[in-house]
């Protein structure tokens, strides 16, 4: 009997943490409302904060034909799990905010407020694709599906990361 509930116990978790890897190409990018375990997520940490109503122009601001949105998914931490990275609007303005899926809930993490977030373009970029910063005349290929934002005529900006946090790395056009 005490095999029995052990086997049932690890067959709920596998179950339990399974239920969120990310096939292959599944990036997505501009789908719309997130999960609504994020949404439970960002309100209980940032009071009041909804989905921000962002223009996305991207036809004029877009870069390389990146599909956008105000929320994108990818697996941002490399740990083989969809995460999700949004804009919100908060009382103090507009965030970007990555949610990390965990076991059971979203780790949040605030990637990007301090720049005008009012008509720039979010967007993924895959793991392993190449990259240019503006000083190195060598390719770097990124670690993780990694979050761009692209402020209407200037250039991207990447937010890798690093394990803990995630660091800006401005990209050549």
């Amino acid at each position: 009997m005490r095999h029995i509930s052990f086997a049932l116990l690890l067959a709920g978790l596998i179950a339990g943490c399974a239920s969120g890897p990310l096939p292959p190409g599944s990036v997505t990018a501009g789908s719309g409302a997130p999960p609504p375990a994020v949404v439970k997520a960002v309100t209980r940490h940032w009071k009041g904060a909804t989905l921000a109503a962002v223009p996305h122009p991207a036809a004029a601001c877009g870069n390389r034909g990146d599909t956008t949105g105000p929320v994108v998914t990818g697996d941002l931490n490399a740990d083989g799990t969809a995460d999700v990275a949004l804009i919100i609007q908060t009382h103090d303005g507009l965030k970007v905010v990555a949610a990390l899926t965990q076991t059971y809930d979203y780790a949040l993490t605030d990637v990007a407020s301090t720049i005008d977030l009012t008509n720039a373009v979010l967007s993924i970029r895959r793991r392993g694709e190449a990259y240019r910063v503006a000083e190195v005349a060598l390719d770097k290929y990124l670690s993780a599906d990694t979050i761009v934002l692209t402020p209407c005529g200037q250039p991207p900006t990447a937010y890798l990361w690093t394990g803990l946090s995630f660091r800006p790395e401005p990209l050549a056009s």
